[in-house]
């Protein structure tokens, strides 16, 4: 009986390449798995559920407990742009980040953040995807 030499040659070659690759490779940069840390960068009223990042970086519009946040990055000034009874959700900003739109019940909306007109995008949509 003859023994398959070449497929058990293959074998052994990558399981040892495996190993070393899993073992040895990059030594000195391992890592360990550990608890992930949350570091909190700004103090809302309430709780964050959803975050939108404007296309140029620096604005993101946060829902905290149902309201709608309008925060700068580069200077830290935060100052709630939409407060209504109603929960408000599903952030997002237009392409061009001139405006923000959100959600509302089963309308969803848009608004100017520096002059907080607010106007009815579409009725009876409650998601919106640019």
């Amino acid at each position: 009986m003859r023994l398959p030499i070449i497929p058990f040659v293959i074998a052994v070659t990558l399981l040892t390449a495996a190993v070393y690759f899993f073992f040895y490779a990059n030594a000195s940069d391992r890592r360990v798995l550990d608890v992930p840390q949350v570091n909190r960068l700004a103090d809302f009223e309430g709780t964050e559920t959803e975050i939108a990042i404007a296309p140029d970086g620096d604005r993101y519009v946060v829902i905290a407990s149902g309201d709608v946040w309008l925060w700068k990055i580069s200077t830290g000034d935060r100052r709630r742009i939409v407060e209504t009874p109603e929960a408000e959700f599903f952030p997002a900003w237009t392409p061009d980040g001139r405006r923000v739109t959100f959600s509302r019940g089963a309308d969803t909306f848009t608004l100017n953040p520096e002059t907080n007109e607010e106007q009815l995008l579409k009725a009876n949509a409650t998601w919106l995807s640019w």
